[in-house]
């Protein structure tokens, strides 16, 4: 693997970062209240980051996956607003299926409007029933003359309370995952869609989280997106990215967090020394570099695999593994280092740490990771 930047590169991401720092000013507030930042969200789509990766001739950025990936780190460490980011890249990651899989003709009717952030996207996957067994899914969509009928409801679905635009995973067929799934597009405000209220939760809370309901939604056709009963290999794919390109928010906060730790270790506390003079304090930061720094080889390793053009399943499932759960212990030790300042709503601190911790369930499970680890390995 190689990762040698160019100037070009390494002036984009600085100015990724520099850019993101000017958003959410309020943050705390909207924290408290749960409160999406549309005018961020317009100023992310206009500086194309809701396209990073979209070819240009359909209004994208037309980055590889590297490079994408490489800006969005730069973005989040910018960007402290876990709930944004979050929404970003469940439009963008979330939706690769379109992409990976849509026909030449839905990639040019559905892709700009993706790129320019003019509709919302979600992705909707997981149902109340089965949890992380994603494959157990009982949404149907039943074929009926020239359309399809769509019954079932997701949960936990990104962008869900406010997306005009829902990808949505359902059973076409009896039989194997493999052949029995399939991915259609469909409009929020479509008759019998019931886009339900964001659910309140630990962390992240500035994204609209929620579950979305299908009750006799007509699709038609052509709103397959690629061909019927290829949704399982879709799904695998774009998790594929999804847990890498997800994974930067957790590198820009990590990043974050140490700096904020180190200017907090080295300011003076007249008359005692300050707090890099005890050696259980430099330690805990020698461990939160090495937990950056290792997150980071990780996720850039897997990144650099697909975009070399070859599978990395195995390589996802580790990205998100190691990095949602050291972006964990990265904020306890953050907390741990600003002592009872940490504990105090309004420092930024204590948000880290509840968003850290959904980290560990979105885009799979940490032991949904293990598994796919294990069974990568044929154990």
């Amino acid at each position: 693997m190689q990762l040698d930047w160019s100037a070009a590169d390494r002036s984009a991401h600085a100015a990724a970062r520099s850019f993101g720092a000017t958003l959410a000013p309020d943050i705390e507030a909207r924290d408290r209240t749960g409160t999406f930042d549309h005018s961020a969200w317009a100023a992310l789509a206009e500086r194309g980051f809701l396209g990073s990766f979209a070819p240009e001739n359909l209004g994208g950025g037309g980055h590889d996956f590297l490079r994408t990936v490489y800006l969005h780190e730069g973005l989040a460490r910018g960007l402290d607003d876990a709930g944004l980011l979050l929404a970003a890249h469940a439009h963008l990651f979330g939706c690769l299926p379109i992409l990976l899989g849509a026909t030449p003709a839905q990639q040019e009717r559905w892709v700009p409007g993706l790129a320019a952030g003019t509709h919302t996207y979600a992705l909707a996957i997981t149902e109340a029933a089965t949890g992380s067994d994603a494959f157990a899914m009982t949404t149907r969509a039943e074929r009926q003359g020239d359309r399809y009928v769509l019954h079932g409801e997701k949960v936990w679905v990104s962008n869900g309370p406010v997306a005009d635009r829902i990808l949505v995973f359902a059973r076409t067929a009896e039989g194997a995952p493999m052949s029995s799934l399939s991915c259609f597009l469909v409009h929020g405000d479509q008759d019998g869609v019931t886009r339900h209220p964001d659910v309140p939760r630990l962390g992240m809370r500035t994204c609209a989280v929620g579950p979305v309901s299908f009750d006799g939604v007509e699709v038609p056709l052509d709103h397959c997106v690629g061909r019927e009963g290829a949704g399982a290999q879709l799904f695998l794919s774009a998790m594929e990215h999804e847990r890498i390109g997800i994974m930067t928010a957790a590198l820009g906060s990590m990043d974050r967090l140490l700096h904020r730790c180190l200017r907090h270790a080295r300011a003076p506390r007249e008359p005692r020394a300050p707090l890099r003079s005890h050696q259980a304090v430099t330690h805990r930061l020698a461990a939160l570099r090495m937990e950056l720094e290792t997150s980071r080889l990780v996720l850039y390793q897997a990144a650099w695999r697909i975009s070399t053009g070859r599978r990395a399943p195995t390589e996802a499932a580790i990205s998100k593994l190691q990095v949602s759960e050291a972006h964990l212990r990265a904020a306890l030790i953050a907390i741990r280092t600003f002592g009872g300042a940490g504990l105090v709503e309004g420092t930024g601190i204590e948000r880290a740490y509840r968003d850290a911790t959904c980290g560990l369930m979105y885009s799979g499970t940490s032991d949904i990771q293990r598994n796919t680890i294990a069974g990568m390995m044929g154990i």
